[in-house]
């Protein structure tokens, strides 16, 4: 999950520069951008915290699944 943030929100961050100065320049606007830094840290540790949240109760589920009775054949 760390790894496409890593990836995913500059890489975000590039590609909405990119379209909104196309889109701007269409319009004749000045393609002004402002990424707000504070807002896309909390915005990626809430991404974090939510993925980790939902994960622990399969995680949970699986701590409580007996090894050995997972590896037996039929």
């Amino acid at each position: 999950m760390i790894i496409a943030l890593v990836v995913g929100v500059p890489l975000g961050v590039a590609v909405g520069r990119w379209a909104w100065r196309g889109f701007a320049g269409s319009l004749g606007v000045a393609p002004v951008t402002v990424v707000p830094v504070l807002l896309l840290a909390a915005g990626c540790a809430t991404v974090i915290l939510a993925g980790n949240l939902l994960a622990s109760v399969p995680a949970a589920l699986a701590a409580r699944t007996p090894a050995a009775g997972t590896r037996r054949t039929a």
